[in-house]
């Protein structure tokens, strides 16, 4: 009979030491898997935001079409278009932790509340270095992701 008794405990502590285990490895794995999904966050938010202002950018390259001025928040990468004999200007910006786009007629000046939001971003730094337009990004964590572009028709 003791012997009986002895044999469960040990299936018993077997089964207890399993049941930790499992439950820490658990615990672990979605730790890495929440930070993971963090980092891929923040990764996507720096080249998705350099990305798109590259591209916008690149499909606005023609003499004075690119400039840069600022809002009540700080810097706006300014887009002048002139199609079918209508223009406007597209103001990309950072207003309330988040990268905003809106257009409005050329020379009017953006109500930066409206515009409407592409992603969650911190702050939009930029400059022109000759023919080169520089834009820096930090991501709300903090990540830096700096995008140069040479334009083809720079002012």
């Amino acid at each position: 009979m003791r012997r009986y008794i002895a044999d469960i405990l040990i299936v018993l502590a077997l089964f207890g030491a399993y049941a930790a285990g499992a439950t820490l490895l658990s615990a672990i794995g979605a730790q890495v898997y929440t930070n993971e999904g963090e980092v891929i966050s923040d990764n996507y938010d720096m080249r998705t935001g350099a990305l798109y202002i590259s591209e916008k950018a690149r499909q606005n390259d023609a003499a004075g079409c690119v400039r840069l001025d600022r809002t009540a928040g700080g810097d706006a990468l300014v887009l002048t278009e002139n199609k079918s004999g209508k223009g406007y200007e597209t103001w990309i910006y950072i207003h309330e932790g988040t990268l905003r786009e809106i257009m409005i007629p050329p020379g009017g000046s953006p109500n930066v509340s409206d515009g409407q939001t592409i992603m969650p971003m911190e702050r939009m730094d930029t400059s022109f270095e000759g023919d080169l337009l520089c834009v820096e990004l930090r991501t709300i964590s903090g990540e830096v992701s700096e995008l140069k572009l040479l334009l083809r028709a720079a002012e």
